[in-house]
């Protein structure tokens, strides 16, 4: 059996959604609680209980990085832009930024709130958001000046008593799209950090998680109502404020009503799935035929504590149980592989050979003319940035090399860290005690007369001559006789 994870085609995606679970990623003894994937789908974060950062390379599965930081569970995570810098959230109210090349902290900053939610901005890599869900309030961090920034929403009469819970960025870090528990999306300016407009999605509601697609401008928002709704970033853009936005597509579970705690979208922007909180099973969605996917379903009895789509491969990764579970598609060998004429046989047969069968060339047959063609250079070293599996519609095309010459090409492998890697060191094993012992001299192979003796027969004459021995001996070697009690009447 052979994962499938790459298709040929240009989209370098797969067609057709995870069909089941695949494997378990292994950290190492850590009890997970939140992930995270590069926009390169290179490397994946997760936080865990003890608040540690574990970077765990997805070729491989095996961990690379540790970051150390947090005395607490971590709560949110995000990778910069460039892949070279992690922004985490921790459950203690503080919030780091850790260089993934050496694991040390640039800044840390604390809030004296849990369950933050932190991003960092789509094309500034210098800019960290935090949501604190305690006070409702949007800080912005400008790690270069080491300056905050407040966004500023409750001057709104029609926002006075709304309380926001989560945030998201849109493509290009243009805006910041908020959700309130009154079931209203707030525009906020990224660059300027003010109050654009606000709209509502439907009746009122909290909002729970809010996720913008990487292709097509789509807005995915999971709300208290048990509906998943699809809206198109231009729609949200134009509407008008206060107003009613109308969703391109709306989901939900008619039969049983399931209440989804967590949403993601496919790298191509055709399926949506979503995670249940009481059960370890996702739902999909095909947004091109409106029909619903086989569902994926865990082990049993974990509830998910995170959800995200691979970044370029149709696979899902999830947290449940303190382990991250990976779903993705299989694909099995085909006769396709072999010849045209190839036929597979079950009972020997004798083949009769014709004439130039396994000839490799015919002889008598003349040269065939070959016209010489021109030489075609193939440059191996440039690759555009629109063959890339993990650019988005809205990014700007440049040269990887040149950017790699000023220092400014993106981290898309993660190096891997001595510590990390368990090693075998035979120097570790040295002890003078446990030299000073003799070795064990090498076993003898033993001949073939000590492995197979022959039984030995009994010997009769000895069996006679023991007879007669027993005969005579003395009274004193003979056993008494027996006597008999008399029964008690």
């Amino acid at each position: 059996m052979m994962v499938e994870s790459e298709d040929s085609s240009a989209s370098q995606t797969l067609t057709g959604p995870p069909q089941e679970h695949m494997c378990e990623i292994d950290v190492r003894g850590y009890h997970a609680c939140t992930l995270k994937i590069n926009r390169f789908g290179t490397a994946v974060a997760i936080g865990t209980h003890s608040g540690d950062i574990v970077i765990v390379d997805y070729t491989t599965k095996i961990i690379v990085k540790e970051l150390k930081g947090h005395p607490l569970p971590v709560s949110s995570l995000d990778w910069s832009n460039d892949g070279k810098l992690i922004a985490s959230a921790s459950e203690d109210g503080t919030a780091n930024v850790f260089n993934v090349e050496t694991t040390e902290i640039i800044c840390s900053y604390n809030f004296n709130s849990c369950n933050n939610q932190i991003h960092f901005h789509p094309r500034d890599n210098n800019i960290v958001t935090v949501l604190k869900p305690k006070d409702s309030s949007i800080t912005s961090l400008k790690l270069d000046k080491k300056e905050e920034v407040k966004y500023e929403y409750r001057q709104k009469p029609q926002l006075s008593e709304d309380n926001i819970t989560t945030i998201a960025y849109s493509q290009r870090g243009k805006y910041l799209i908020a959700g309130t528990n009154k079931s209203n999306l707030i525009l906020f300016d990224a660059k300027t950090f003010k109050y654009v407009k606000h709209m509502k999605q439907a009746n009122n509601h909290q909002v729970r998680q809010i996720y913008v697609s990487k292709k097509k401008d789509l807005v995915v928002t999971n709300s208290s109502d048990r509906y998943i709704r699809v809206f198109k970033l231009h729609s949200i853009v134009n509407a008008k404020a206060g107003e009613m936005v109308q969703y391109d597509s709306r989901y939900s579970d008619a039969v049983s009503k399931r209440n989804y705690m967590f949403v993601g979208m496919s790298p191509d922007a055709r399926y949506v799935c979503a995670a249940e909180n009481s059960a370890h099973e996702i739902t999909i969605w095909d947004l091109w035929t409106q029909t619903v996917a086989t569902p994926l379903r865990g082990t049993v009895g974990n509830i998910p504590s995170d959800l995200q789509w691979h970044t370029t491969r149709q696979e899902i990764l999830t947290v449940a149980g303190g382990k991250v579970h990976v779903f993705g598609r299989r694909i099995v060998t085909t006769m396709s592989a072999f010849a045209p004429n190839f036929k597979e046989i079950n009972d020997n047969f004798i083949h009769e050979e014709e004439e130039g069968e396994f000839d490799m060339g015919d002889e008598d047959a003349d040269e065939p003319v070959k016209v010489a063609e021109d030489d075609v250079e193939v440059d191996i070293e440039a690759l555009p940035l629109s063959d890339m599996p993990w650019k988005s519609d809205d990014e700007e095309d440049y040269d990887l090399n040149e950017a790699e010459k000023h220092g400014k090409a993106p981290l898309i492998m993660v190096p891997a860290s001595l510590e990390s890697i368990i090693t075998y060191d035979p120097d570790e094993d040295s002890d003078p005690e446990y030299d000073r012992l003799e070795p064990e001299p090498p076993l003898k192979r033993k001949r073939e007369d000590e492995i197979f003796r022959k039984p030995k027969l009994p010997d009769y004459n000895n069996i006679n001559r023991s007879r007669m021995s027993d005969s005579s001996t003395t009274s004193a070697d003979t056993r008494l006789p027996k006597i008999k009690r008399a029964r008690y009447q």
